[in-house]
């Protein structure tokens, strides 16, 4: 059958009947989702089928009116709970509901799809009626869906009562989120649902009291326009944040240039900060439309905490649309993602799809950058990684209503270490 398929029987006796019998099968590592389908004589006999998890918790049950089931984080069948599939033994539920003299045989196939890197995009940056947004949960929802993203984060100012109206399905991860919103500045509090048990913090000792307890209860940490002249963060950048927002659809350039800046010292100092952008939609108006930018993330799936382990790695990019710029790379044949670290002298090839004349492809190592030509629609340069520190790229973009050339695309560095 294969490592993504296996067969399990159970003959049921007619002394059986009216008895719940446990079938196990092995879930193995790095599972996405699987299908159960069963077959037996359904002239002759009526079996129920339901589920228990790897920790034998209740997961669901659907009498015999199915032939199969689907579980996953993001789309289980109607009566099945979804979560993330973890390995070890799981336990089909046979109800033997009505058994034949002779008895039955049921057969049961389960079909496992494995986690495998694809890019999605999203916003990690939106805000709802919960806070001062002007659309519900449900509307951001529906956007995002209309603008063919595949994740977002409605980050609420200092609220996570709203988390979980909004539920993540087929079409759209909605990661749990809230911006703690200060005076002397917002983080992005991503992954937990209740991060904090109040947010008040009058002292810098009450603020690091409050992100500890969020680090605790597992959110990740963002910090949202550093530099934003009105709200950008004034405590201090000795705290134990994961993630930067280097691109606020909110904001002037020259604030996130600033952002920029700030990120590519700490990237020659050899901090591996990763970067994500974020909207800050709250209304439609002018320079203020959710995806603006857009996250990319090189994910394993599209469950919520696969969306964030990627960006906490740095496998990832912002750019000024959901169409692009988009990256990729491949390094001796193989896909190879930002956020990696790669050998010095390894070549690099980079394909930047969604380029435009006159665009510049800027490579910064640490301390240094050159500009290369792009072509129109596609790019493709190839490199070589440097001896130390990082390397990565950008897409310098003239905007003529700004009257500026900005980065249209900022990826995350690959970073030099190892030998050949």
């Amino acid at each position: 059958m294969g490592e993504n398929e296996v067969t399990v029987q159970r003959f049921v006796e007619k002394k059986e009947e009216g008895l719940y019998i446990t079938v196990p099968f092995a879930v193995p590592e790095e599972v996405e989702s699987f299908r159960i389908s069963y077959a037996y004589d359904r002239s002759a006999a009526i079996i129920d089928i339901g589920l228990n998890d790897s920790r034998g918790a209740f997961i669901g049950w659907a009498g015999s009116d199915r032939a199969q089931l689907t579980v996953s984080e993001v789309n289980s069948s109607p009566g099945f709970k979804m979560g993330v599939i973890q390995s070890g033994t799981w336990e089909i539920l046979l109800g033997a509901y009505h058994v034949p003299d002779a008895g039955v045989m049921v057969t049961y196939t389960v079909e496992f799809e494995r986690k495998h890197v694809r890019l999605l995009r999203g916003d990690m940056h939106m805000h709802s009626v919960a806070s001062d947004g002007a659309l519900t949960g449900e509307e951001l929802r529906e956007t995002a869906i209309s603008q063919g993203l595949d994740f977002i984060a409605i980050t609420d100012h200092n609220n996570y009562f709203y988390i979980g109206r909004t539920a993540s399905d087929e079409k759209l991860t909605v990661i749990p989120g809230v911006e703690w919103t200060h005076y002397k500045g917002h983080i992005n509090l991503l992954g937990s649902t209740h991060p904090f048990t109040n947010f008040i913090a009058n002292s810098d000792a009450q603020m690091r009291a409050v992100l500890a307890q969020a680090k605790r209860n597992g959110a990740i940490l963002s910090v949202n326009h550093p530099f934003c002249p009105n709200c950008g963060w004034r405590f201090g950048f000795d705290i134990p944040f994961d993630m930067v927002e280097i691109w606020n659809g909110g904001l002037s350039p020259k604030a996130n240039l600033a952002c920029a800046s700030w990120w590519d010292r700490l990237l020659q100092e050899g901090r591996k900060v990763p970067i994500v952008g974020g909207s800050d939609f709250h209304r439609f108006q002018f320079g203020h439309i959710p995806a603006f930018p857009c996250t990319f993330a090189y994910a394993k799936s599209r469950s919520a905490a696969d969306i964030l382990d990627a960006l906490k790695s740095g496998r990832g990019f912002a750019a000024i649309s959901p169409e692009g710029p988009i990256l990729s790379l491949q390094a001796a044949g193989r896909p190879v993602y930002t956020g990696d670290t790669l050998a010095p002298g390894t070549q690099v090839e980079a394909k930047i799809a969604g380029t435009k004349a006159g665009d510049s492809i800027r490579l910064v190592t640490s301390g240094s950058s050159t500009l290369h030509p792009a072509a129109p629609r596609s790019t493709q340069i190839q490199f070589e990684m440097p001896e130390s520190g990082y390397l990565r790229l950008e897409v310098i973009r003239q905007i003529d209503a700004l009257g500026l050339s900005i980065p249209v695309m900022i990826a995350n560095p690959l970073y030099a270490g190892g030998s050949l």
